[in-house]
Order: C-alpha cells, then sequence, then structure tokens
C-alpha cells in the first residue's frame, strides 16, 4: 500500500497483468499512468456530485483510452446532482440489474416490513417514536437536518416514558460534532440493548450496525437514492435476526372519513417512498395493485391517543393509504402509467404472451393483476418508442438489460418492433408475387390478416392492405407520404389502381374499385366454391392455414384451447355527464389535477369533489370488465379468475380443440 507516484509506476511497469487497488480520494495518482484495459468504479455513485473535476471524479473525466473498459457498480444510482449517472457518455447505460426483493428472497437481504405510523399531528414526533419502540429494539431516525435532530434528540430526553415502553438510550450524532463524539455516539448505540439514533445523513451508507432492526424516517425525503440507501442500514443479514422495519409517519385526521380528501392528501406524502420501493421491489407494485392476491409486509398502526381498532385499520384505513398512494388528490391511478408499472412483471407477461401465444401483443390485451386491467398496449407502445430512439442512435429511456430483454424476444426486431405487418416486407410480398405471376393474388382484405410469428407472407400482406385500405376509406388519405410513393410505383409498374377518387369536398365517389377490392371479391367467389376447386384449397391450406376461424380469432385455436391468451382489455368509459351536455352556470367549476382551484370556488366544495373523484375511481375500479377471448363473454375482473374455472369456459376450450 503506497501513495507513492514512482512507487506505482515501478509496479506497473513489471507487472503488465497486475491489479491496482485504490480509493477514490487517492485515484488522481493514477491519472497520468493511462494503461488500464479495465476500470471498476465501485461504489460508483460516490464519483457523482460536483461537475468541477475533483479527487473522486479524476479517472471518470478522464476520456477513456483505446480498447478501455469501464464497469460500475452501485445499489443506490445518483440522479439529483449535476454530475449524474443518467449521463450515458461518462457512465453508459444499465447493463444488469439485481433487485432488492431478488436479494430478500436469495437469502442476502434480512426482510423486513413496511409500518405506516398514524398520529394527529407531525409536531409531537414522541408519539411516533414511542408506537415504533414499542415494537423494536433499536431504531435510527433520519432527520431533516441538524437542527431538526437536535430538536427531536431534545424533546426525547425531556419526555416522559410511557409505561408499556421499556427504557432504551437516546443519542444524536451529526457532523458538526465532531468525528470523536460522533464514533462515540454510534459505539454507544452499538453497545446498547435498546436506543435511538438521530441524524441527518450519517449513517446513510457505509456503516454496518449487526443488530440494527429498524429505520424511521422522521422527515420527508424525495431522493430515491436517499431513501434506499436508508432503508437498506437494517437489512445486513445475520443469523437468527428476525424481520427489519421501515417506519413511515403520516397525520391522520380521525374527525373525518379514512378516505376524505384530507386523509388522501396527508397520505400522499408516503409517495416518494413507495415510488422508491416499488421500483426496488415489483412485489410491492402488485400489492398496491391488488392486495387480496399478493401478500406483501406492509401495514398501519396509530398512536395509542388515537384508539384505532385492528378492524378499523384493516377494513377502512389500510385501503384508504393504498388510495392515497395510488390516486393522490387526483382521479387517475399513477400505477397504471406505462413509465411506473415495474419492468420485470410486465416485460415477463410480455414474454409469456410471445413465446405461448406466439404472438405480439394486440392492441387490446390486458394484463390482469388481481382486481385490475392494465393495458399491454400502453407498455407496448412504451418499450417500441424507447427502442427505436435507440436504434436511431438517440436518446432512449430504456435501459442496456432492457434493451437486451427486448432483443432476446423471437423476431423482435422484424414483427416485434414494426408489428405484424412491416411494410418493407410486406410490399415485397406483393411485388414478388406480381413479378411471378402478373396479378394480384386472392386476398381476404377484410379477414386474411394474421399476427402470429408463424404468419404465412399472403396473411401478412392481407393485414398491410387492410391499413391501406382503411386509411382511404375516411374524409382524407392518411397514409403515410413514403407510403404512398411505395404504392404508386408498384401499381405504375403493374398497371393496378389503388387510390380512391375523391370529390372536392373530399368525399369518396361512390362504386370505385380498386386492385384490393378486386383481389377480394375473387377470393369470396373462390371461397364459395371451394369444395369444387381442389387447386383453391391447396392455395389456402398455404398461404392461410386454419381459415376462417384462426383469421377470425386473429389467435391460435390450440392456444385459445390451452388458456393461454391474455382476455381483452375494455378502457375505462368515461362515466357522468354525456357528450355535449355542458355544466350549468350555478355550478361551480373545480380544475382538477396539477393546477390550482380557481378563485371563488368555496374549500368546502372543492374537497366535496375530490371526495367524489376518489369514489367515482374506486366505483371504476370496481366495474372493470375485460372479454375472455375463448367464450366471447364480458366478465367482471374481479371474477375473471372464477370465470376461467367454471364448466361453461372449460367445455369451449375442449370445442376449440
Amino acid at each position: 500500500m503506497t501513495t507513492d507516484f514512482l512507487m506505482i509506476r515501478g509496479f506497473l511497469a513489471n507487472n503488465p497483468h497486475g491489479v491496482v487497488l485504490s480509493t477514490y480520494h487517492s485515484s488522481p495518482l493514477l491519472k497520468e499512468l493511462q494503461v488500464f484495459s479495465f476500470i471498476i468504479f465501485d461504489e460508483c455513485h460516490r464519483v457523482c456530485g460536483s461537475s468541477e473535476v475533483t479527487a473522486f471524479n479524476t479517472i471518470l473525466l478522464q476520456p477513456p483510452q483505446f480498447n478501455e473498459k469501464r464497469l460500475f457498480l452501485t445499489a443506490t444510482p445518483t440522479y439529483d446532482t449535476p454530475l449524474k449517472m443518467s449521463n450515458e457518455a461518462l457512465f453508459g447505460s444499465i447493463a444488469y440489474r439485481y433487485y432488492l426483493r431478488e436479494g430478500i428472497d436469495a437469502g442476502y437481504v434480512n426482510p423486513f416490513t413496511v409500518r405506516i405510523v398514524l398520529g394527529p399531528s407531525l409536531d409531537d414526533m414522541n408519539l411516533y417514536f414511542f408506537e415504533a419502540m414499542r415494537i423494536v429494539d433499536k431504531m435510527l431516525v433520519f432527520c431533516r437536518n441538524i437542527k431538526h435532530a437536535e430538536e427531536l434528540y431534545d424533546n426525547m430526553v425531556k419526555a416522559k416514558l410511557p409505561a408499556d415502553v421499556d427504557a432504551f438510550t437516546v443519542l444524536v450524532a451529526h457532523s458538526r460534532m465532531g468525528g470523536t463524539h460522533v464514533l462515540q455516539a454510534l459505539r454507544q448505540f452499538t453497545e446498547s440493548a435498546r436506543a435511538i439514533l438521530f441524524n441527518v445523513r450519517l449513517f446513510q451508507e457505509g456503516v454496518e450496525i449487526p443488530d440494527l432492526n429498524a429505520v424511521f424516517f422522521a422527515a420527508p425525503r424525495y431522493s430515491a437514492r436517499d431513501i434506499i440507501q436508508s432503508i437498506c442500514r437494517p437489512l445486513n443479514k445475520v443469523p437468527h435476526k428476525p424481520k427489519s422495519f421501515v417506519f413511515l409517519p403520516a397525520v391522520f385526521d380521525p374527525t373525518v372519513a379514512e378516505d376524505d380528501p384530507i386523509n388522501l392528501k396527508n397520505f400522499s406524502t408516503l409517495v416518494p417512498f413507495t415510488d422508491a420501493l416499488m421500483d426496488e421491489d415489483p412485489k410491492l407494485f402488485e400489492y398496491m395493485i391488488d392486495p387480496d392476491k399478493v401478500d406483501y409486509d406492509f401495514s398501519v398502526v396509530g398512536v395509542r391517543s388515537m384508539r384505532l381498532s385492528s378492524n378499523q385499520i384493516r377494513d377502512f384505513v389500510l385501503p384508504a393509504v393504498r388510495r392515497g398512494v395510488r390516486y393522490s388528490t387526483q382521479n387517475v391511478d399513477r400505477l397504471h402509467r406505462a413509465a411506473r408499472m415495474p419492468w420485470k412483471p410486465i416485460f415477463s407477461e410480455v414474454r409469456r404472451i410471445v413465446l405461448e401465444c406466439n404472438r405480439y401483443p394486440k392492441t387490446n390485451d390486458a394484463w390482469v393483476v388481481g382486481n385490475n386491467s392494465i393495458s399491454l398496449n400502453l407498455f407496448y407502445r412504451y418499450i417500441r418508442k424507447g427502442y427505436e430512439a435507440y436504434m436511431n442512435g438517440d436518446h432512449s429511456y430504456l435501459q442496456v438489460y432492457q434493451v437486451r430483454d427486448l432483443e432476446s424476444l423471437p423476431k423482435w426486431k422484424q414483427y416485434g418492433l414494426h408489428g405484424p405487418y412491416p411494410w418493407r416486407e410486406c410490399m415485397q410480398t406483393l411485388e414478388d408475387y406480381l413479378a411471378r405471376f402478373g396479378r394480384v393474388p386472392p386476398l381476404d382484405i377484410h379477414k386474411g390478416g394474421y399476427i402470429g410469428l408463424d404468419a404465412t407472407p399472403l396473411e401478412r400482406l392481407c393485414g398491410c392492405l387492410m391499413h391501406v385500405n382503411q386509411s382511404d376509406a375516411r374524409g382524407a388519405l392518411t397514409l403515410a407520404p413514403s407510403k404512398q410513393v411505395d404504392m404508386d410505383r408498384i401499381s405504375s409498374t403493374y398497371g393496378l389502381k389503388w387510390r380512391k377518387l375523391r370529390t372536392k369536398s373530399g368525399k369518396l365517389r361512390k362504386g370505385q374499385r380498386t386492385f384490393m377490392t378486386d383481389s377480394y371479391t375473387q377470393f369470396k367467389s373462390l371461397v364459395r366454391d371451394v369444395k369444387s376447386n381442389p387447386a383453391f384449397q391447396k392455395y389456402l391450406d398455404i398461404h392461410f392455414p386454419g381459415y376462417p376461424h384462426k383469421h377470425e380469432r386473429m389467435e391460435s385455436l390450440q392456444v385459445l384451447s390451452d388458456g393461454k391468451v391474455p382476455p381483452r382489455h375494455l378502457p375505462r368509459r368515461r362515466r357522468g355527464r354525456k357528450r355535449g351536455s355542458t355544466a350549468k352556470d350555478s355550478e361551480p367549476v373545480v380544475k382538477r389535477g396539477r393546477g390550482r382551484p380557481r378563485k371563488g370556488v368555496p374549500q368546502q366544495r372543492q374537497q366535496q369533489q375530490l371526495q367524489e373523484d376518489s369514489t367515482q375511481a374506486e366505483a371504476k375500479e370496481l366495474k372493470q370488465t375485460v372479454m375472455c377471448r375463448v367464450c366471447r363473454v364480458y366478465v367482471p375482473v374481479s371474477k375473471y379468475q372464477d370465470h376461467l374455472l367454471s364448466t361453461t369456459h372449460r367445455r369451449n376450450q375442449a370445442a376449440l380443440s
């Protein structure tokens, strides 16, 4: 071990395959050497911060040498500093991710429970701390700043200990105390059987306290990195260690209903914590969507003075807390947004559909999570857009591991990215057929398309030309200009007509025929006489296998029979005011969402409107339906799993086989 530059240079000169271990603080000594082929930045969030050159970021900001590889390792990426890990020019993208939940399931990380502590006000935090210390022995409290930490410490020292709480040591540590006093506080905390230690960020990382079994957030946190770092403090695995606890305080007003807008707004302060946890633990996302089907160690307790019964907490308070996290004070479920959905479970569903159904998601596929139907199309469009940006060399919100997941899917670039009817491929099919036979093939433009990965070229051509036909059936031709050029070129070469004539007002002229309508007419005529036309039957078997049942269902009948197809998602309809109706002049207008309420609107009316929104959101959730693609019936999402087990459904499955 040395900081002698000449000794380091001599070592590397005599050891071309040597390994050098360096602290970030000493790393500038290596700047001039430039002989490394592989550099590992462990705990790489430590190099983030100022964009100015420092001892910690010297090597990072130095341009890589030829063939030099860099690997960055961290459990808590930093995205909220001038020099941040979203800078792909410096850090690249995420190549591999290991979730906190995976560490727990594998036994490397201690399991934990999230405990929401409710009280009448955050002005007296002792009530919250006593409630936590009734459960745990050693707790680390994260405060807003040094002043806040000292205030909480002083208040706790002066407080009278409740009779049902065992005595514990009260400590405080912060950066102004000096290293000796900080170490003394940490040593006393470690050696005490029961203790509470107030700090700001001093023990957020880099400190191991084996028997620490709880953290308490006494102030809001908005950085996901800070939250996860703090949560992980008590999660080190020690033999026979019980579950750890993460305590989150919230205000609860018992004078109004549990799901009153006042309480929902109070509960929304938990959002940064649950968002950070959901990003690391997809299981929490599924629990928030449907707690009846997914078990998660997430509970609520009230301070003793509130006298909340266990039944009240279970039946009213806990559901209201979940609603506050999901909806806040808005009538929109935050968790249904594509960017909020945890990658692992929803990508697993996409992968399942591709591998088991032999197709990519349809625009109306549903991902059923408990009693909720989530549109897979939202996520599918999201990943296609992100991947297209990646392929074009533009900035993409997809990480490397996500790109690799997508590329692991069969025929992703061919049919996943570009859809089941890729334009260039379909135009090439049409041109090849015209060049070989001199005429357009008979095609069922309306129902002959098929989206399976095993679709034939003519099945794909049917779907493509259906798109062309539909784009010329409205008030104006909506086909992309580049596609119009291709259609014009092919039609001109082979004497075909594809454009429909319109009047000056833009309306289509009646009785027009195109090569697509002629092809469809020919196809239907041949189908009617197929029993007396073996040649056309052979044509169907080759180019449209399974016609027409497979094409009507747009699904393999075998896959339907096997029960692998997702149900059809039905978008939530706007309920209430009918289209075209207007609010009465006497009605106060409330602007919902992120904007401020308009002036003049009574506060009581605003709260009433928020209450109605919350009720409507809950009603929509309960009324959600999906369509079973086997039985072709609409089923409430809450009854969908029961429907799959019903005699009728199984009988219909058997009939398909």
